[in-house]
């Protein structure tokens, strides 16, 4: 066997059995770093032999044959060859510069950058599974894009014009909308998914409106905004209509997320709290339960900068997709 040591500066060799007879087969070499050996008429066989060994993805030797295995989060199918094209349950998050996945099909929760081209400051994301696309908002570019979940590097820029920061996004994958929040212009607005028959639905009463979140399946469009109460917004698809009710969520002063799966969940900016909201049954909503507080938070007076919002250090926003 061969190494190359920095401290006597030197190429060694010895016995790769037992160590013996170690010898400098060259020293005083400045910067050594790696060395290989390289036999061009010792080449092994091709366990995988031909067409990847029939793997779909990757084929691995193994002392007596092969494997086949997947890439980072993706479930082998049951022939033993053939790899799901995605993770049937991961979470989807913007990182600014990429967005990103985490499989939760398997159990090494690995993220894994997804190749989009032109990303420059991803803020919100979120998804339409029948049609198989993910849309997000770029607050650089002041654009929504959507993409290809089936060929991630396919883009298309569904909004372009008149946005300022668009920080929030909602996806109705019943009526087949897009909702969005525009921090800069202050209003909340709604389009086809091929952003068609654009609608400005609240223009007033609206400080900073920033997260956004919908349940389809209730006909609701939930909205949170900073340094005001936030207001919940019902939405009716079909009628493109939004009834406001700025005392729904009175106790809530400044929020910064949210998202709803049978309850509400809003993060709390100024409190550094998550709180949890049963869905309206009465005049108001009941506070369930508070979290320990949260580190690393800013303050929401001096999170833009450039036009970017600065929520925590890294600044993401994710979505659970099943």
């Amino acid at each position: 066997m061969y190494w190359t040591d920095w401290q006597t500066k030197a190429l060694h060799r010895a016995d790769k059995t037992n160590g013996s007879d170690n010898t400098i087969i060259r020293g005083k070499l400045e910067g050594l770093m790696d060395v290989r050996s390289v036999q061009v008429d010792n080449v092994a066989e091709n366990a995988c032999g031909k067409s990847n060994g029939g793997c779909s993805h990757l084929c691995l030797r193994t002392p007596s044959s092969y494997t086949c295995a997947c890439p980072t989060g993706i479930l082998l199918r049951d022939d033993g060859r053939t790899c799901n094209t995605s993770p049937s349950t991961y979470l989807l998050f913007a990182t600014r510069s990429t967005l990103a996945r985490v499989s939760l099909d398997t159990p090494e929760l690995w993220d894994v950058t997804l190749p989009i081209p032109d990303v420059h400051n991803a803020i919100a994301v979120d998804f339409h599974w029948k049609k198989q696309k993910i849309y997000y908002t770029d607050v650089s570019l002041d654009i929504i894009r959507s993409v290809d979940m089936n060929n991630v590097t396919s883009t298309e820029t569904v909004i372009a014009t008149n946005l300022t920061t668009p920080d929030g996004l909602a996806v109705d994958w019943i009526a087949d909308n897009i909702y969005w929040t525009d921090a800069g212009r202050k209003v909340l607005e709604v389009a086809r998914l091929d952003g068609s028959c654009r609608k400005v639905i609240i223009q007033e009463d609206l400080d900073e409106p920033r997260a956004l979140a919908m349940f389809p399946r209730k006909g609701n469009v939930k909205k949170g905004e900073v340094e005001k109460s936030a207001v919940a917004a019902h939405a009716w698809s079909e009628k493109h209509l939004i009834e406001k009710e700025a005392k729904l969520l009175k106790q809530i002063e400044k929020p910064k997320e949210l998202t709803v799966w049978e309850k509400i969940y809003i993060q709390k900016s100024e409190k550094k709290k998550l709180m949890n909201f049963e869905f309206p049954g009465g005049n108001d909503l009941v506070s369930r339960f508070f979290s320990q507080p949260m580190e690393g938070e800013k303050d929401s007076s001096s999170r833009r900068q450039n036009n970017s919002r600065d929520d925590t250090e890294d600044g993401t926003e994710t979505m659970f997709r099943n």
